[in-house]
């Protein structure tokens, strides 16, 4: 998505899924495509990662 398609005052709410892993380090989540039943299994573990991450964020700011 480019910085376009969204109202200026709204940018800062756009994040990369890359961005909640915890002990990963990656910027993207990969197509798996082309990288086997191994390239799945690595991005089936990338999301399982990123989402813990993003459901502890969300947690944090609806708890008091």
């Amino acid at each position: 998505m480019n910085n376009q398609s969204r109202p200026s005052e709204h940018q800062h709410k756009i994040r990369g899924f890359a961005e909640f892993l915890q002990t990963t380090q990656a910027s993207i989540i990969p197509d798996p495509y082309y990288g086997g039943e191994q390239g799945f299994e690595h991005v089936l573990d990338l999301i399982e990662e990123a989402s813990d991450g993003l459901m502890k964020l969300v947690v944090k700011k609806v708890q008091p």
